[in-house]
């Protein structure tokens, strides 16, 4: 290399061609290349950029003394032995793998384009070295950190898709590789909503803890414990076993400590220790339930002492946090002194009255006097004599914890209350002036003052929120770093970050948080709880090592390395960059013709396709390149029949259809996912029908129907029913795939009834009146609580049931069973089975009886078109009768159901009713649901007025040959029309009107003599209803509500028999309205003034005439 750069003859010439300097140039990029041990990834970016730009140009320029197929084994195997130095949780781009990948890829184009092969021979070494390394399998207990940088491993999905896009056995091995990646007996992530950017550490590089529900007590203190190394250190060392059930808790906090040392998750669950514990009671502890922080210490210190395997571990964990105290009583008369030992494991410090922490430890050791009728007796000198009463430290551990006492309870008010009062308290702390030798030397003349025994703050728990509820977290000091500047954590359940601890007065003091607006000081709700501090002459050197992993026992080891390799995969899988790889493997796959491609090759290429989907991209919400991905499945699955026949299997397993459609949250998945199984059951229904499902004519090369895939498909999505008890999300998408299956053709509704659709959907909306045995018996105890909801989406369930009727007639003799019905599948229509009659004809034991299918169908919103729709092809069958006991029910079920209040609610039974009437054959039906309607109107109220004017008004135009609707409607006028021309909506009244203009008075069709009598009984039924009615009735008014009667009144004049009854009638019917407190417009009065009443009497034919005295 020294010789090419002392080249003085090419560095005097006076002009150097881009190409002699580029030739000149890359030897020496080269050779420096070539020694790896040199390349580091902080210094080699700029080094790979000058190579590759210069590598690129000779190649262009097609130089002839590049050695491609040398260069290209040299880089690989730089890549195949390069080792990764990434740290999790802080990826960084490795500049040597990124560079060494992109000379690799215009190598590749090089050699090409000169008719090289690239080998590939070396391919899954490099696959495991730099993109999913297989660690636990090494032996060696150390993980191998893959590149976790995402645009490294992009480039290197780009190199290998290179190498193997023209390479049909590297391709399959690629594949075989990525399908290893996926679990056998299971799935990558049991969850969906997943996030994997909060799987790894976080950049601190110490683990958290998950809470439970309401485990943030045990979080926090869990989280100091570990941050103490020595006391980490003697939980690893811990001789217990998991099998050893008496030391369960023990062996539960030294596993999470392992975890939590050793571990690649951002957090660990703490599930096995909190169900190991018990508290003082004997029960076990709820994680749903918030816990004193202080009562939990108490508690997980005596359940571990109680565990530990000798005395002399007993004494060790004593020693961490536990002291003695003496409590002492001193005479003042007397040199007699009282003394007990007691241990303690935290000192109980009061906060009320006081502001820092030395001054609570002086008034705890300070104690009391007790004098007057206080007195103590001296039991040496048997007398009652003055005395102090105090508490005194004798042996202080070297990690300390005070207790700050911010929880009061009131005697007044019998409630717990927090004390957020301003408590200061230092970093150092001299603990000395609290002993009792100190005091003792004191009090006895010796000077102490140069003693010490200080104590430095490594741990602060903070409590927000009130006495009834609230959140722990830990402040925690880095025991390693610098002592002049530590640094310190921030533990929040799953969350470590760092924290400043410049700000604990602001974070940790307590007081006042600033004046409201009205003058009122708001306090703080975040305060120090729990102090935690340690011996300084016990705290380690800055710089000293971690503590090392062999004190994990190896088997409790390996489950890390696994779990760790584990989550690694995970994480690198759940990238888009992956996804985008195996979706450009199976593009790679389709541009091989399917007759020069292997049948099992393209099936693992579509079984990667299905992995990748389901367990991947289905479990994140908007994944990036989800769909590009299901396309190219799609297409995939139709690019074979065996293909197609692996994917509609695949898609129809139970856990899938689960997976995807039933407890899937995201609606764009499950809206794809139906689509695309309809598209490949479309494609192979017209390559292979056979195989489909549909029969052969001559029954040659036909298959049994279980064999077929829409058997197949059916049978796995009513095998996956029970799953629509989880919730109503997936409604919609499950039941308008049966829906849109249904619509293509009796076929496939024949599949439908065979797999059981039909009786599990009545039983579904017969729930609530099967026995609670029958339900247990069926599993579907949940379907009564989903069939409550007020919200429940029903449309697609409803149209799904007119569906499967359209297949079958009511009318027909049941068949036993499915099978039975199987062997008369050429019929049309088929029968129902007997349990299906029984359910969809069944009504309860009541007066009167009502069909449940059709009342809890129509109750719920959305049914209404599918129901009318079901009771139209029902009546307009062939084989139904004109009239039949079954459809006198299903008349009977509608028409007793308007009658309901309010009267809005009953417009689903009547736009039913208008279906039953248009497809009806028989006329006495139809005269009975008019006269029906007819008479229930003047019941309706202050809702439901147009409604039921339009049924008569839909009714109006219809045409069935032989059956008439007119008639029926002009006979029963005089009943619907009167409350609806006064109704309190003048939008119903102008709509009446209207409507009475074309039914009776502008040229009606009907005959003269008919018309006449409609009209003289409309007359009659408004005067009688105004009169009868109004008195009683709390409609508002208003002076135009009696508007349009009195018009319809005066036109009614021309067929009236006797003038002046009838002008008196109307006299006397203004004069009742004028009490009513209303008046009649003055143009309504004068058009009745002008009109020409002609001279005749009203004759006996007319209903109910009423005099003037009756009216009055």
């Amino acid at each position: 290399m020294d010789s090419k750069f002392a080249n003085t003859e090419f560095f005097g010439r006076s002009e150097t061609s881009p190409q002699e300097f580029a030739e000149y140039f890359w030897p020496i990029l080269s050779d420096i290349l070539a020694y790896r041990d040199h390349l580091t990834p902080e210094n080699s970016e700029q080094l790979f950029r000058a190579a590759a730009v210069t590598f690129e140009f000779l190649g262009i320029s097609g130089c002839q003394s590049l050695d491609l197929e040398v260069l290209f084994d040299g880089w690989f195997d730089e890549l195949r032995s390069r080792q990764v130095t990434e740290v999790i949780g802080q990826p960084k781009e490795d500049n040597v793998v990124l560079g060494f990948t992109r000379l690799l890829g215009l190598c590749i184009n090089f050699m090409r384009r000169r008719g090289l092969t690239p080998g590939t021979e070396h391919l899954e070494d490099t696959w495991q070295n730099l993109l999913f390394p297989d660690a636990h399998t090494t032996g060696t207990g150390v993980e191998r950190i893959p590149c976790l940088h995402d645009t490294t491993r992009a480039e290197l999905y780009q190199l290998t898709l290179k190498l193997v896009i023209s390479h049909q056995e590297s391709l399959d091995q690629i594949v075989a590789l990525n399908n290893a990646l996926f679990p056998d007996d299971g799935i990558l992530v049991d969850e969906y909503w997943v996030d994997r950017d909060r799987w790894l550490r976080a950049p601190t590089g110490l683990v958290g803890v998950h809470n439970l529900s309401n485990t943030c007590y045990l979080n926090s203190l869990l989280t100091q414990l570990f941050m103490n190394q020595s006391f980490r250190d003697f939980t690893l060392r811990l001789p217990v076993e998991s099998s050893d059930k008496e030391c369960r808790s023990s062996f539960c906090l030294k596993a999470l400590f392992a975890r939590m040392q050793t571990g690649f998750a951002r957090a660990i669950e703490p599930r096995d220790l909190v169900e190991s514990l018990r508290d003082f009671a004997g029960d076990p502890i709820d994680p749903h339930v918030q816990m004193d922080v202080d009562e939990f210490f108490n508690l997980l210190f005596d359940r571990l002492e109680s565990e530990m395997p000798s005395s002399q571990l007993k004494s060790s964990f004593r020693s961490y946090y536990g002291g003695h105290l003496v409590q002492q009583v001193k005479s003042n008369e007397c040199s007699h002194i009282s003394e007990r030992t007691e241990p303690f494991s935290a000192i109980q410090c009061d906060i009320k009255g006081k502001h820092t922490l030395q001054e609570s430890l002086k008034a705890y050791v300070e104690g009391e006097i007790m004098e007057g009728d206080n007195k103590y007796r001296c039991t040496t000198c048997d007398r009652l004599v003055d005395a102090v009463k105090r508490t005194c430290l004798k042996d202080i551990p070297d990690h300390l914890i005070c207790h700050l006492k911010r929880f009061d309870f009131d005697l007044q008010t019998m409630h717990r209350s927090k004390i957020n009062d301003r408590f200061e308290f230092p970093t150092k702390l001299d603990m000395k002036p609290y002993t009792i030798d100190y005091l003792s030397s004191v009090e006895s003349g010796i000077d102490r003052s140069s003693d010490t025994d200080e104590f430095e703050l490594v741990g602060v728990l903070v409590h927000t929120g009130t006495a009834e509820s609230g959140h722990y977290y830990s402040y925690i000091r880095n025991r390693l770093s610098h002592a002049e500047n530590p640094s310190w954590f921030e533990f929040n359940d799953s969350e470590v970050s760092l924290f400043d601890p410049s700000t604990i007065p602001e974070n940790c003091y307590g007081g006042s948080d600033g004046v409201s607006a009205t003058g009122y000081v708001l306090p703080k709700s975040f305060s120090a709880y729990m102090l935690f501090y340690q011996r300084s002459s016990s705290l380690p050197k800055c710089g000293s090592r971690q503590l090392p992993e062999s004190l994990i026992p190896s088997v409790l080891r390996m489950e890390i390395l696994k779990e760790n390799e584990d989550l690694i995969r995970r994480h690198s899988m759940f990238s888009s960059d992956y996804v985008a790889f195996v979706k450009e493997l199976v593009d790679a796959r389709s541009r091989v013709p399917p007759d020069l491609s292997e049948g099992e090759s393209d099936l693992e290429v579509l079984n990667l396709a299905q992995r990748a989907f389901e367990q991947i991209c289905a479990r994140v919400k908007d994944f990036p390149g989800w769909e590009s991905l299901a396309a190219s499945m799609e297409g995939f699955a139709c690019r074979t029949e065996e293909c197609s026949k692996a994917f509609l299997e695949w898609i129809s397993e139970t856990h899938i259809i689960h997976s995807l459609i039933l407890d899937n949250p995201f609606m764009a998945i499950r809206s794809y996912v139906t689509k695309m199984i309809l598209s490949v059951l479309d494609h192979l229904r017209r390559t292979n029908w056979i195989l489909y499902g549909i029969p052969d004519d001559d029954d040659s090369g036909a298959i049994s129907r279980e064999q077929t895939m829409l058997y197949t498909v059916c049978k796995g999505f009513s095998d996956a029913w029970l799953g629509l008890q989880q919730g109503v999300k997936p409604w919609n998408d499950y039941f308008g795939f049966l829906v849109d299956l249904c619509l293509r053709g009796d076929c496939e509704k024949d599949y439908l009834l065979k797999v059981g659709i039909l009786r599990k959907l009545l039983e579904m909306i017969l729930i609530d009146h099967l026995g609670s045995s029958k339900r247990a018996e069926l599993r579907i105890e949940n379907f009564v609580k989903i069939m409550s909801k007020q919200r429940l989406p029903a449309a697609r369930p409803a149209e799904l049931l007119c569906q499967l009727m359209k297949r079958c007639s009511p009318f027909m003799r049941p068949c036993k069973s499915d099978e039975a019905r199987e062997r008369r599948i050429a019929e049309s229509p088929l029968p129902l089975t007997q349990t299906e009659e029984y359910y969809f004809k069944w009504s309860p034991p009541r007066i009167p009886p009502a069909l449940v299918v059709y009342t809890k169908l129509l109750e719920l919103s959305g049914t209404q078109s599918a129901m009318e729709k079901m009771t139209a092809d029902m009546l307009r069958a062939p084989s139904a009768p004109a009239e039949h006991e079954f459809i006198e029910e299903v008349k009977n079920t509608l028409l007793n159901s308007i009658s309901v209040d309010p009267a809005v609610h009953a417009t689903p039974y009547l736009q039913c009713l208008l279906a039953f009437v248009a497809a009806t054959k028989s006329q006495v039906y139809i005269s009975e649901i008019i006269a029906k309607v007819a008479e229930e109107i003047p019941t309706i109220g202050l809702t439901g007025g147009m409604e039921h004017l339009r049924f008569f008004q839909s009714l109006w135009p219809l045409h069935a040959p032989g059956r008439s609707v007119k008639p029926p409607i002009i006979e029963n006028i005089s009943f619907w029309a009167p409350a609806l021309i006064v109704y309190h909506d003048p939008n119903v009244r102008d709509s009446v009107e209207d409507f009475l203009d074309q039914v009776i008075f502008e040229e009606p069709s009907s005959e003269t003599d008919i018309i006449r009598r409609a009209v003289m009984e409309l007359a009659n039924g408004l005067f009688q209803f105004i009169v009868n009615k109004f008195p009683h009735n709390r409609q508002p008014l208003d002076e135009t509500t009696f508007s349009a009667a009195w018009r319809i009144l005066t036109r009614c004049k021309d067929s009236q028999l006797d003038e002046t009854q009838y002008n008196d009638r109307l006299e006397e019917l203004k004069t009742f309205i004028d009490h009513l407190g209303l008046g009649l417009e003055d143009e309504d009065v004068d058009d009745m003034a002008s009109d020409d009443w002609g001279c005749s009497e009203i004759g006996s034919d007319t209903r109910d005439v009423a005099h003037t005295e009756e009216l009055r």
